[in-house]
């Protein structure tokens, strides 16, 4: 039986007496469905998953309920234990023409909000991506003006500790007003194609304050800015290939 009437009711309840919103002034959705339509919530913001202090069980599968309750038990004053992401698909160190092969999609923006939430049970940041450019979106809404890149980067504060996460070493975590490019290592899983699933060095390249953060290294020229990282993309002879995923 689906569970989304019971969620929708959970969904009012909760924004009702959550504190009045602190999503309203960013780009970031409170709540998104699976591309099945079905089940639990792929992403939900904290702000609704988190009320009166406690997590909220109705959104989440019970396996990843009972990690997020583990995690939180251990951090009781500070984060001192971590939910963490696997690999993805994009190979770290790739130059910059290889990794628009291995992307589903490369998209390229500025970061203009960020809100903590969990992405299918994950704690972390999305921060919304206002698309400039779109090289390639083989996975995700060809036509989006926004899409969602979900870094696994959290600090939550709950009744009863914190949950916390934190990405793979070396991932660039963005902030509001630098320009990025995002190389998709999986194709989006939620309804709307717009949710970007990173966790490495090599999956987004960051522009702040004129300076690059992130794997910059390129075949076919010297990367010095922004301009030079979107010239080797267009150099790919990638951008029209679908990945092909291996079998882990």
């Amino acid at each position: 039986m689906s569970r989304l009437p019971h969620l929708l009711l959970v969904l009012l309840s909760v924004t009702a007496a959550s504190a009045a919103g602190t999503l309203q002034d960013t780009k970031i959705p409170r709540f998104a469905q699976s591309a099945g339509g079905d089940g639990f919530p792929l992403w939900v913001s904290a702000s609704l998953a988190i009320a009166d202090g406690r997590i909220q069980p109705d959104f989440f599968e019970p396996a990843f309920l009972a990690q997020l309750e583990r995690n939180e038990a251990k951090n009781a004053d500070r984060c001192t234990a971590y939910i963490s992401l696997g690999p993805l698909h994009v190979p770290e160190g790739a130059p910059i023409e290889d990794r628009v092969g291995v992307s589903y999609s490369v998209v390229t923006g500025s970061i203009t909000g960020a809100e903590q939430g969990f992405f299918r049970g994950t704690p972390g940041t999305a921060y919304a991506l206002k698309v400039s450019g779109r090289p390639k979106m083989l996975g995700h809404a060809a036509t989006a003006d926004v899409v969602y890149i979900f870094v696994a980067t959290a600090d939550i504060p709950t009744a009863r500790g914190r949950v916390c996460s934190t990405p793979l070493p070396g991932t660039p975590l963005p902030e509001i007003g630098d320009r990025v490019v995002a190389f998709a290592p999986m194709p989006a899983q939620d309804e709307e194609r717009q949710f970007i699933l990173v966790n490495g060095q090599s999956h987004l390249i960051l522009e702040r304050r004129g300076a690059l953060i992130g794997r910059t290294e390129a075949k076919t020229t010297k990367v010095r800015n922004l301009a030079d990282v979107l010239n080797a993309i267009q150099e790919s002879d990638g951008l029209r290939t679908t990945p092909v995923r291996r079998e882990e």
